[in-house]
C-alpha cells in the first residue's frame, strides 16, 4: 500500500488510476468477506487460509507486471479476494483450532506479531527494492514466501489430543460435547446438564 502510488505513476500511470486500485480492493474485498464467512463454515479453514496466500502470490504477480491500468485493475480484484479471504480466515481460525478459552490471549498476540510486521514490512521492502533496483524484481522476491505459506496452511491441521481421547471440557463447545456422551462425565458437578433439542442445545435444572 504505501508503495502502490509511486510503484504505479512510475510505469505511466496517473494519480486518480493510481487511486483507482485502492478503490477496486476495497469493493472487492467488501462483498468477499460475506463470502468468505459462508465458505468458513462449510470448507475446512485450511483450505481458505492456502488459497488466501495462494491468492496473494497471484496477485502480487499480476502486480509486478502491471504496466497498464487494465492489469492494475486485475491485480486490485485479486488482492481484494485474497483480503476478504483473510479477514474471516485469520478471525475464525484461533478459536476453532484450539477453543475458546484463551482465545483472548491467542488473538492479543497474533494481532502484535502482524502490527510489527506492518511496521516493519515497508522498510524491509523498500530496503530490498533499492538492493535489487526496481520494484518488479522486489516484488517477485515476495512471491515464493507466498506460496510457501499457502503450502504450510494447506498442510495445517488441527492439534492432536495427547491423553485418552478426551479433552478438557473448556476446549471444545458445548455441541461437541454432546456429540460425544463420554466427555460429558468431565462437566463440572455444579453445571445444569446439557440437553440436545432440535435446534441447540439447552441447559436444564
Amino acid at each position: 500500500t504505501f508503495f502502490l502510488h509511486p510503484m504505479l505513476t512510475r510505469r505511466g500511470m496517473t494519480d486518480i488510476q493510481a487511486a483507482l486500485v485502492l478503490s477496486v480492493q476495497a469493493a472487492v474485498g467488501f462483498p468477499m468477506t460475506l463470502v468468505a464467512g459462508v465458505l468458513a463454515d462449510r470448507v475446512p479453514l485450511r483450505y481458505i487460509l492456502s488459497a488466501t496466500y495462494l491468492t496473494q502470490a497471484l496477485f502480487l504477480t499480476v502486480m509486478a507486471y502491471a504496466s497498464t491500468v487494465g492489469l492494475a485493475v486485475v491485480a486490485a480484484v485479486l488482492w481484494g479476494i485474497a483480503g476478504g479471504l483473510e479477514q474471516i480466515g485469520f478471525n475464525v481460525v484461533w478459536p476453532n483450532y484450539y477453543g475458546r478459552k484463551h482465545v483472548g490471549g491467542i488473538v492479543s498476540i497474533s494481532i502484535s506479531v502482524m502490527v510489527l510486521g506492518s511496521a516493519i514490512g515497508p522498510l524491509a521492502f523498500a530496503l530490498l527494492r533499492d538492493s535489487v533496483g526496481s520494484y518488479r524484481d522486489a516484488i517477485l522476491y515476495i512471491v515464493p514466501l507466498a506460496l510457501v505459506c499457502s503450502a504450510l496452511a494447506y498442510g495445517a491441521a488441527k492439534p492432536r489430543i495427547r491423553d485418552s481421547g478426551l479433552a478438557p471440557l473448556d476446549f471444545y463447545d458445548d455441541d461437541l460435547v454432546m456429540r460425544n456422551p463420554a466427555r460429558q462425565s468431565l462437566l463440572p458437578l455444579t453445571r445444569p446438564p446439557l440437553v440436545a433439542t432440535d435446534d441447540s442445545l439447552e441447559e436444564v435444572d
